[in-house]
């Protein structure tokens, strides 16, 4: 083979699949590597070694799974919160949050198997606007929940009370009757028969409507008209109290106006009307009487007359509930909070996030909420919802959005259509937004699709982002393409800043990282294997305390000292090493130790038993075991870094010269010099 020159210039392919070994006719074989493993692409092509994990603190019980979330005020009041089984504490600034000397937290009702759903991933949902977050089970095993940040360390978590709405549609059974003891107040409402309500009702909204609003005779204002104190009218579906008593004289030229107002009293020119109702109202129920055959309800909004002196079939009950089931996914659109369940979508009023009413006196407007029912040849229950040009929704076989049907008029009730996208499949956790697009996973766990819209074809494209790399998913490991168990993935956050980096966690405890950057064309991944034996179990990221990047947070599973250990770490920024190389930090779930000359490091309890390495002031040092929480140098150091080895491997793909020989592929290759070109090493 005549002597060749070739050059490798680029790494930001990620590693490739061995499906893709002698695909020599791709680009991507030519900037791409068949082992990377604990590297991060650069979109510019060289690789970085990632940087190790710093400790932060081990979660409240390391005997039992827990998970991460994130709280986000601003780029720079930013919060790590730890769901634990009847537990959130939080982390800010790189460290816990703390009430005196102790961890702060707030209690909640999830048991650790709440917290896990049967694909293993995890199951709550969270929606933020500024000071307060949703909180939703996707598997309807709990009602939403608010968390509400009122101070540094006064955080509440308490129950969603939605007041107007949303409701089922009314009753259509006519056998099926309810009738109201009184108007206001307490009230007990009577079934026409036992085992109406159960013990599941209670805290369930109730809507009961007129029959026959007919009996309330309509507004006039002709001469000789007597109106006396208490008369009731209606008009336009409102209805009306007379606070005084007149008569309309012959010859009357007083100007009076219909009454219109749908709150408190107003004057007509003649007559002081008050506001009763639009022929409906409602409360919540706060009793269930032994049989069943009626319940005590606390009314909310003024019941008619109509309901309290005869049967009505017109009833409704709230869509919310422990029988009907709670929301499982949230989002918000075009102003809206979004509540998913099964093949419902439901829509708070424009700007109202806890206003769920789809009449306002009786009309629907364009602010009012929405419920709808989708429909479509696959789709099944929803398992999550995404704001983007549209509301994207994905279940278990199908995506689907939700849109205007014309963009000359907005979003309402009377405009708005869905249309079936794709038919792939989502897998029972959370979406990412990534620019432009929405990242889901499919539902067996290991493949990763693109959901953008396209200008083109006028819908959304799901591209499948591991055709590249399918073999991180599949379990082969580096040193051979032995088949074990599939990888699926069971969690997984987006770090935007600096790197634009997917974070995704997989079943068997070992991590991914995807490099995505659709202007440079780059789509990397590289599989990442943490220090100690680790099991990494969730991620999530948040802004760094300046605001200038995102931390990615990780709890780690390991056997420490003969125990379960769970760590809560975040990994730190590969450029500290630009700062010097005594910055930078290559061992994961680490101390650092800053400070005068000394040879004994302390506060490594959390290490207890195991074997260490060391870097001190920049050099290598020999390994040690911590004991006693502590471990003692050769020399003093003034910068100290101790935590666990991790090694990182790259491997190029192999040579391809292009000759009048034909390929290179097959030929025996003596290689006589390699020139590397490294950076701050």
């Amino acid at each position: 083979m005549p002597r060749a020159r070739p050059i490798t210039t680029s790494f930001n392919a990620g590693e490739l699949t061995p499906l893709l070994d002698g695909r020599v006719d791709q680009d991507k074989y030519f900037s791409g590597c068949k082992q990377l493993s604990n590297f991060i692409p650069t979109v510019q092509g060289p690789a970085r070694r990632r940087g190790g994990t710093r400790f932060v603190k081990t979660v409240k019980n390391s005997a039992k799974r827990t998970w991460l979330a994130d709280f986000r005020f601003s780029v720079t009041q930013s919060y790590v919160l730890e769901f634990g089984e009847n537990y959130i504490r939080f982390y800010v600034n790189r460290g816990q949050l703390l009430s005196g000397m102790s961890a702060y937290e707030v209690a909640t009702p999830y048991s650790e198997s709440d917290l896990v759903t049967e694909e293993g991933t995890f199951a709550l949902r969270t929606l933020q606007s500024g000071d307060v977050m949703w909180v939703v089970h996707a598997e309807s095993k709990h009602p939403p929940y608010r968390l509400s940040r009122l101070g540094a360390t006064n955080w509440t978590f308490a129950q969603e009370v939605l007041n107007d709405g949303p409701f089922e549609d009314v009753n259509t059974d006519a056998a099926l009757t309810l009738q109201a003891s009184a108007v206001t107040g307490s009230v007990t409402v009577t079934a026409a028969g036992p085992g109406f309500f159960t013990s599941d009702d209670i805290g369930t909204l109730l809507m009961l409507e007129s029959q026959n609003p007919s009996t309330v005779p309509p507004y006039q204002t002709g001469v000789g008209t007597v109106v006396n104190a208490g008369d009731r009218v209606r008009n336009g579906g409102n209805v009306y109290e007379s606070q005084t008593t007149y008569t309309v004289p012959g010859g009357s030229t007083i100007q009076r106006y219909v009454p219109t107002h749908t709150e408190g009293d107003a004057f007509d020119g003649a007559i002081t009307w008050r506001y009763l109702h639009s022929g409906y109202g409602w409360g919540r129920i706060t009793a269930v009487a032994v049989g069943g055959g009626s319940c005590t309800m606390t009314v909310l909004f003024r019941l008619p007359e109509e309901v309290v002196t005869t049967t009505t079939r017109r009833w409704r009950r709230g869509d919310f509930s422990a029988a009907r089931g709670w929301p499982t996914s949230i989002a918000f659109f075009k102003e809206r909070l979004v509540y998913v369940r099964n093949r419902q979508v439901f829509l708070s009023q424009v700007g109202v996030f806890d206003s769920f009413a789809s009449r306002d006196a009786g009309l629907v407007t364009k602010e009012t909420a929405m419920r709808l029912t989708l429909a479509s040849d696959k789709l099944n229950a929803l398992r999550w919802a995404a704001q983007s040009k549209a509301l994207v929704l994905g279940s278990a076989e199908t995506e689907t959005v939700l849109r205007e049907q014309t963009t000359q008029s907005v979003f309402a009730a009377d405009n708005v259509q869905s249309d079936p996208q794709s038919d792939y499949g989502a897998r029972l956790l959370r979406p990412l937004k990534v620019g432009e697009s929405v990242l889901f996973v499919e539902r067996a766990g290991h493949r990763i699709r693109d959901m953008r819209y396209s200008f083109e074809i006028d819908r959304y494209k799901a591209e499948d982002l591991t055709v590249l790399s399918e073999h991180i998913f599949d379990g082969s490991e580096l040193s051979g393409d032995t088949e074990q168990e599939q990888r699926e993935v069971v969690d997984w956050a987006y770090q935007q800043q600096r790197d634009s980096i997917v974070w995704c966690v997989l079943s068997d405890g070992t991590c991914a990282g995807l490099v995505l950057n659709r202007e440079r064309g780059v789509i990397a991944w590289t599989p990442h294997y943490f220090g100690g034996d680790a099991i990494v179990e969730a991620v999530q990221s948040v802004p760094s305390p300046d605001g200038k990047t995102d931390d990615a947070w990780f709890i780690v599973r390991r056997t420490v000292n003969g125990a379960t250990q769970r760590a809560i770490e975040y990994m730190t920024d590969f450029r500290l090493v630009k700062q010097g190389a005594p910055e930078a930090v290559h061992v994961d779930c680490s101390v650092t130790y800053r400070g005068v000359a000394t040879s004994t490091i302390t506060g490594l309890s959390h290490l207890e038993g195991e074997t260490v390495s060391i870097c001190a002031d920049g050099s290598n040092h020999p390994d040690r075991v911590v004991t006693g929480g502590q471990v003692t140098l050769d020399r003093t150091a003034t910068l100290v870094h101790v935590g666990y080895r991790f090694i990182s491997r790259m491997q190029s793909m192999r040579l391809e010269v292009t000759g009048g020989a034909g390929t290179a592929q097959t030929t025996r290759k003596g290689i006589g010099e390699v020139k590397l070109r490294v950076q701050s090493t």
